[in-house]
């Protein structure tokens, strides 16, 4: 009587082990460190994007809620004018940014809303432990000088630990451009 194929390979492998499908230790380790090499060269590059993207977030984030500033300064809401403080915290060192809204300055405001921006995205020439506010005019919503009310222009730049900057423009006629 003649044997089924699958018996004749089931004997075949308990006769001789060597003819067993499979992979030998050797075959994994080549395959494990082809994927080291290919992680070795892909990972540094994975890390300059994921900044880029937290800078272009944390940018158009902060534009958001610079035209919300500017709507609510122009309604009036709250009777108020409002503005944006860009400050940093030397206890948590990290960067922030805060809407407000008072009758003069961010010191005599109110907070509305705190931001902070992603880890590693920092402000250009803000010194840790410093701050920065720009307000807008009621009824116009113009930028203007917190202290004098004087029309002005300013711009922020955001920087990545890798060096990918973004920096946003409000001039004098209230345009914001990134």
């Amino acid at each position: 009587m003649m044997q089924s194929k699958s018996k004749k390979q089931k004997n075949a492998f308990l006769l001789n082990p060597k003819n067993a499908e499979g992979f030998t230790l050797v075959e994994l380790l080549i395959v494990i460190a082809i994927m080291a090499i290919i992680a070795t060269i892909t990972l540094p590059n994975f890390f300059p994007s994921r900044y880029k993207y937290s800078v272009t977030k944390d940018a158009e984030g902060m534009v958001y809620n610079i035209r919300n500033a500017v709507t609510n300064s122009q309604s009036q809401l709250y009777g108020s004018r409002w503005g944006i403080h860009l400050g940093s915290s030397t206890s948590t060192s990290g960067y922030f940014y805060e809407t407000w809204y008072g009758t003069s300055t961010y010191a005599y405001g109110t907070v509305y809303k705190h931001i902070g921006l992603d880890s590693g995205v920092t402000y250009s020439g803000l010194p840790l432990g410093s701050s920065m506010d720009i307000c807008f005019a009621q009824v116009s919503g113009l930028p203007v000088n917190c202290g004098t009310g004087v029309s002005t222009s300013t711009s922020v730049t955001l920087t990545s630990p890798t060096g990918f900057t973004t920096t946003i423009a409000i001039n004098t006629n209230g345009s914001i451009s990134y």
